[in-house]
């Protein structure tokens, strides 16, 4: 029986398909079988529910909490601020007991979570949590989509990246967690595809997002600059404007003046609770129960920005390979995505999410290292379950910070994959991989 040359390609894009679908059902039923057995409650989601409510009920006099001086904690969470009254009351009526968590998101933001208030808070609370399993299984189908765009060619490590993903601990415990982290990582995976294959409103929009949301796609900028991706940024600023502009009218000045004013300056805020894995909270841990000294503060500042001077003067200089590259163009927003993570103020396992859709790309580019896939292997057990806090609380701080081991990893495998000038040719790239291939085929 005569066999078509292309088989082989739609032998994989099944595997990749049934990969996709499988994972798409085991969150679906996994999740809600988990929190059946052992409930997690609305955790970080109730912040983003009275963030709508108070905007549908125009409470903008209400919405925002009045920090606390010298605080320990962002006003995000009851330790760092006091609520105000009509916001507490709100939040009573509305079924959250004891002290709710504050808002902190801007005014449009909170106008974005206004539909969630047209629902009870449980009703609202089953479809968030349904919306996020459906981010999670975006960012794992994206994570395959990358990988094979790096490639050139269907390959089954789509497939096999994107179950990873699915299975993780660490993406069932970013769903069961309330907060927006699965639909930042899943807006930052479409922005890395779209910066990989166009140059369009697609890529702007995702970016804008995920920006709006968490900021985290802000270390995207340079990269969508470098690659020559202007219609992009170009998209995502008038999309800002509109954003930011639009509401005005409606609501006026006074809630971004406050936002601006009072809320926004806390969130460089160090916290340097157990849960934190990034980088200046760990160190600051080091001092156990004891602040650490101003100067410690002040030299990680500066070493933060000129990090950031310094990987954005790599990428401006590796421009014209970025450019014509989807290897290179995955390797920029991996080295700033984890610049991110490193030196945010917060870095919590879920934010770790973000990084996930470049699993795939960092298989690939450690493949041509000797004991490169052992590597990649670690790194990405390290991201794979959450081991900081709750009943992991007694770990040492080494392990506690594995995640934060892993972001250092990936950046360190981005700057030298962005440094070595080396050719992109679609046939090397085959040939290369094809001990991956062997490990996930047949």
């Amino acid at each position: 029986m005569h066999t078509s040359p292309a088989s082989p390609d739609r032998s994989t894009a099944g595997f990749n398909r049934n990969c996709y679908a499988v994972v798409l059902v085991f969150l679906c039923v996994v999740v809600p079988v988990r929190e059946h057995f052992a409930p997690a409650g609305e955790a970080d989601f109730t912040q983003y529910y009275m963030a709508g409510l108070m905007a549908k009920q125009g409470m903008w006099d209400a919405i925002y909490p009045v920090p606390i001086p010298g605080a320990k904690f962002i006003p995000a969470a009851p330790q760092g601020s006091i609520a105000k009254p009509q916001y507490a009351a709100a939040a009573q009526s509305a079924g959250i007991h004891g002290d709710p968590w504050r808002v902190v998101q801007a005014p449009p933001v909170c106008l974005l979570f206004a539909p969630l208030a047209m629902f009870p808070l449980h009703t609202a609370f089953l479809f968030y949590r349904f919306l996020s399993t459906i981010c999670v299984w975006v960012v794992a189908l994206y994570a395959g989509l990358i990988a094979g765009r790096i490639i050139g060619r269907p390959t089954r490590l789509s497939g096999s990246v994107a179950a990873l993903i699915g299975a993780s601990p660490n993406s069932l415990a970013t769903i069961r967690t309330g907060n927006v982290s699965s639909i930042v990582a899943a807006l930052i995976a479409v922005a890395i595809y779209e910066l990989q294959a166009r140059d369009g409103w697609r890529g702007g929009a995702a970016a804008l997002g995920a920006f709006v949301l968490k900021y985290a796609s802000f270390p995207l900028l340079p990269v969508a600059i470098v690659a020559g991706r202007l219609r992009t940024v170009a998209w995502a600023a008038l999309l800002l404007l509109a954003f930011v502009l639009i509401p005005i009218p409606f609501i006026g000045v006074a809630p971004y003046r406050e936002f601006a004013f009072k809320i926004a300056p806390h969130f460089d805020q160090l916290e340097a609770y157990y849960g934190n894995q990034a980088l200046r909270a760990v160190l600051a841990r080091c001092w156990a129960n004891a602040d650490p000294p101003v100067t410690f503060l002040h030299a990680f500042s500066i070493v933060r920005w000129a990090t950031f001077a310094l990987f954005v003067f790599v990428l401006y200089s590796a421009r014209c390979r970025i450019q014509t590259s989807a290897r290179l163009i995955a390797s920029a927003s991996a080295l700033m995505l984890c610049w991110f993570l490193i030196f945010s103020p917060v870095a919590h396992a879920h934010y770790y999410l973000y990084i996930f859709p470049l699993w795939g790309w960092l298989i690939i580019e450690l493949r041509r290292v000797r004991f490169g896939l052992a590597l990649a292997t670690i790194a990405i057990a390290l991201m794979w379950i959450p081991l900081a806090g709750g009943r992991w609380s007694h770990l040492p701080l080494v392990i506690s910070a594995h995640m934060l081991l892993a972001a250092i990893i990936m950046m360190v495998v981005a700057l030298i994959s962005i440094v070595r000038r080396e050719a992109d040719r679609g046939s090397m790239m085959s040939h290369s991989t094809a001990a991956i291939e062997s490990t996930v085929s047949d």
